[in-house]
Parts: C-alpha cells; structure tokens; sequence
C-alpha cells in the first residue's frame, strides 16, 4: 500500500448477512469503539446503505474494511451487498479495504486453517469487552449464530490493521490486502 495511514486512523468494518450486518470500529492503536448487530427489515438493499451511512456520519471513518470474497462460496445478496457499499463508499470519497481470512488470520498469528470460531476466540481474548458475545462452537447441522457478525467485521478491520502494520515495515512482495 503507497498510501500511509495515520495512527489515529478509524476503521469502519462491515459485514453483511441475509438478516443485516455486523460492524464494528477500530481506532488507533486498537482501541474499539463501537460493535453491533443491524437488522434489516426491508429485502431493499436502500436500507442496508441508509443504515451504513449512518454508521459512517456518526464515527467518520478514514477507511471500510469489507471481506475479500473472491473466490468464496458466498450467497448472492451478500455479493451485491457488498459491491453496493463498495461503490456507495466510492462515491462518499471513503477509502475500502477488502481484507482476505488469510490476511485476518495472519494478523492474529492464527494457522492458515484455523476455522472463524477460533478467530473469534482470539478476537474475544484482545477485547474483553466481546467476550460476553462469543457463541459456543457451531454444530455442522446447525446455522451460524448472528453474533459472528460482530466478529467478522472485527475481524476484516483487524486484519485492514495488519496490513497497515505490515505495510509500515516497508516490505516488498505483501500478500493479501486488495484494494479499491
């Protein structure tokens, strides 16, 4: 990345669902400000952008962190939604970080397999204040509990941090970290 952050950056990460979105902002040097769930009551995605916009006036991000899904089995709406708040953020002047679960697990010295509930775990051991919202490891027959919304949008923003940090370093060659 040619681009500097500063150290007080704030990241704004999202991660859309079929129900909502999870988000959650970084600031500086790990400091979390907010978490939450969104529902969305509407199968318009007018509301998902509303609803963002919101976040972004309130905490005025310097970036939104998004999963990199290329590649990904992903359901439909979440692509679109994603491409939606891309372009949205574009459009706003709002730098977008897509993130890749290779870079998040990367930036919390996790294995390269390591599955998203222990990527939770350990996102739940850096802030305590999460711990409280850590589900019980999901079943195979059973659906993924919303609450790892929270933890996946941590997790693209923790992992836009890692980038930054690795990028900080002034090394060649950095794997992962696409952007717009």
């Amino acid at each position: 990345m040619a681009e500097k952050y500063r150290d007080h950056a704030r990241i704004l990460g999202i991660d859309p669902s079929t129900t909502g979105f999870g988000f959650a902002v970084l600031e500086g040097n790990n400091r979390l400000v907010d978490w939450g769930l969104a529902t969305l009551y509407s199968k318009d995605d007018e509301e998902l952008l509303v609803r963002i916009d919101t976040l972004v006036r309130q905490y005025t991000p310097t970036a939104i962190a998004l999963e990199d899904v290329t590649g990904r089995k992903k359901g439909v709406r979440n692509i679109r939604r994603l491409a939606q708040v891309r372009a949205y953020m574009e459009q706003r002047g709002i730098r977008c970080v897509l993130v890749s679960r290779a870079d998040i697990r990367f930036a919390l010295g996790l294995a390269e397999f390591a599955t998203k509930h222990a990527v939770a775990e350990r996102l739940a051991t850096a802030f305590e204040e999460l711990a409280c919202l850590l589900p019980p490891p999901r079943r195979p027959w059973q659906s993924e509990d919303r609450r790892m919304n929270v933890f996946d949008a941590l997790g693209v923003v923790y992992g836009c941090q890692g980038i930054r940090r690795f990028a900080k370093m002034n090394r060649p060659g950095i794997v992962g970290g696409s952007q717009s």
